[in-house]
């Protein structure tokens, strides 16, 4: 396998250097004003036109989006403990809902000898 990989390698290389060696189609003053002009030059400008219809497309899609989002309904969300009983903490424990169905315990600090605590 290394052999295989090692005979393409030094075929790609060969090949390269062969490419590297062959005189340019342009000579390179030619080519340099050539790419100077088409710098000065620069890109053809958009015409208004354009530009206004996309900017009234970006307001379309914007309002759209408003008027479907503000129309509809919103759910509120149910509180983190519902369905669920109060769970007496420790002091050195505090609980965090990330959503309804996930309760994230942290706990603060080492707990007390007498906590009754790990």
């Amino acid at each position: 396998m290394s052999d295989e990989r090692d005979g393409r390698l030094d075929r790609f290389e060969a090949e390269f250097r062969q490419w590297g060696r062959r005189s340019a189609g342009t000579a390179p003053g030619t080519a340099a004003t050539r790419i100077l002009a088409r710098i000065r030059a620069g890109r053809p400008r958009a015409r208004p036109a354009w530009g206004l219809a996309w900017a009234a497309a970006v307001a379309l899609a914007l309002a759209g989006s408003w008027l479907i989002g503000g129309l509809s309904p919103r759910a509120p969300s149910p509180t983190p403990t519902a369905g669920y009983g109060a769970v007496p903490l420790p002091d050195n424990v505090v609980l965090w809902w990330l959503d309804p169905e996930t309760p994230v315990y942290f706990v603060i600090r080492p707990a007390e000898p007498g906590e009754g605590g790990r």
